[in-house]
């Protein structure tokens, strides 16, 4: 070879070329889950995008979790709950809240237990999933919300499924099924990729727990003083929606910057308004669904983005 004469350019091997054509033919298909003009707007990026996270993937495991991620991102889209939309940033803004609603919900009822006011020791797995609901917390405070977050959906839906087929003996808040199971439901449904990132929102988040859990905790614990019945003596009083009002008052403050931070702590607040509904179940949980509803088509609204974009 002349000292003029390039070396010759090998190009992607036949291995490499078949894991771009599977990536590639694998985010095909899961791109048919997304609305046609999101698909059409933005199809180009996800591919592209999918495509090298699935290629930098290692293993079957992590190929499989980016394409649930990418699942679960189309699937937000045709709900209009991703982070694109009002109703995804309120959901998102909701999270946090919701995360510390659900361990000051796990301190009461470990504090209750612990008593032992009616005899009723918690099983071991609930009292442990009670726990797991006091680590999401510790986690989403400490700054990792990535496992914070799963672990509140997993927890709180493990514990109303195991609360649900416990003896009613076992437990004295029937309504803690619905509360968990809602409050997972949201957590679930909010986008991930909106969290709680500065030192302030963490503890805020923190905050709000304790100034739910520790009265009513205090209270179980047998520290209380002889107190009005509407002060704070049950997680099914009027206390923690008094608490969520002062969250919501706080993000009404800051509303024109962070619009979405209002609808999210009214968000937030639902959870608890299912746990104190003294109506018939289908009539409370009905009334609570509408009130879901309600806020669903206000935020998605026409015009609803474009104006809390301008914002």
């Amino acid at each position: 070879m002349s000292p003029n004469d390039s070396p010759p350019v090998s190009g992607p091997s036949h291995a490499e070329r078949g894991r771009h054509e599977a990536a590639s033919h694998a985010t095909a298909r899961l791109l048919w889950l997304y609305p046609a003009r999101y698909r059409a707007d933005h199809g180009d990026e996800i591919m592209s995008l999918h495509c090298d996270a699935r290629l930098a993937a290692e293993g079957r495991i992590a190929r499989v979790r980016e394409d649930l991620d990418l699942i679960a991102h189309a699937g937000r889209t045709r709900l209009r709950i991703s982070s694109a939309f009002a109703s995804g940033r309120a959901l998102g803004s909701a999270a946090p809240w919701l995360v510390a609603g659900a361990a000051a919900s796990a301190v009461y009822a470990l504090t209750q237990s612990a008593t032992l006011h009616n005899g009723r020791h918690l099983p071991p797995v609930t009292a442990a999933l009670n726990g797991l609901l006091l680590v999401a917390l510790a986690l989403a405070v400490a700054g990792f919300w990535a496992w914070a977050r799963p672990l509140t959906v997993l927890a709180g839906a493990a514990l109303a499924g195991v609360m649900a087929f416990e003896s009613p003996v076992l437990h004295w808040h029937s309504s803690r099924i619905d509360f968990l199971a809602v409050t997972a439901l949201l957590v679930l449904c909010a986008p991930p990729d909106i969290r709680p990132t500065s030192r302030t929102d963490r503890a805020a988040m923190l905050a709000a727990a304790a100034a739910v859990a520790l009265p009513v905790a205090t209270w179980s614990l047998g520290l209380e003083v002889h107190l009005p019945g509407y002060l704070p003596t049950t997680d099914r009083g009027p206390w923690t929606l008094l608490v969520m009002a002062v969250v919501a008052f706080i993000a009404l403050l800051r509303v024109r910057k962070q619009p979405a931070m209002l609808a999210g702590a009214i968000v937030a607040t639902l959870p608890w308004l299912w746990n104190i509904v003294f109506l018939p179940d289908l009539v409370g949980d009905g009334l609570i669904l509408a009130v879901m509803a309600l806020i669903g088509a206000l935020l998605n609204r026409p015009g609803r983005d474009q104006l809390l974009d301008a914002s």
